[in-house]
This record gives C-alpha cells, sequence and structure tokens, in this order.
C-alpha cells in the first residue's frame, strides 16, 4: 500500500469516526471481529472436509461472511 493511499484511507477514517459515536464504532468493531472468525472458521472447515458437497457449501457460507464484513467495513471509508 502506497504512503499516500494509507494517509487518505486513515482521513476517511478520522472523518467517519468523527460520524460514528464511540457506542457505533466499538459495535461496528464486534461485528467485524465476529465477521472475520467466522470467515477463517468456515474456510478452515471446507479445506478440511473431505466431502466435496460439505466443502462447496462451507465455502459458499464462508463467502457470504466475507461479503457481510465488506458492508461492515464500507462503513468505515
Amino acid at each position: 500500500m502506497s504512503r499516500r493511499y494509507a494517509d487518505d484511507r486513515f482521513k476517511i477514517w478520522r472523518w467517519n469516526m468523527s460520524q460514528l459515536s464511540e457506542k457505533e464504532l466499538s459495535v461496528l468493531n464486534d461485528l467485524l471481529t465476529e465477521e472475520d472468525l467466522l470467515i477463517k472458521k468456515f474456510q478452515m472447515l471446507a479445506e478440511h472436509t473431505e466431502d466435496q458437497e460439505i466443502s462447496a457449501k462451507f465455502t459458499e457460507i464462508s463467502q457470504k461472511h466475507q461479503g457481510h464484513f465488506n458492508s461492515l467495513y464500507a462503513q468505515l471509508s
């Protein structure tokens, strides 16, 4: 990531922080943490399951949680 890009992201993040209350930021952080954990869990399950159909379902669920994570993260940018 370039220095300028990182600086721009930080400015946007600081601006959004002023738009959200401390409680809202805390809840958003908790939700992001939970979604990240679910992504990792279902990816791991997909990798360690021998049944291809079940593995595909776990991958699909992981991708759904990635979408949730991306939507929540978008609230910060």
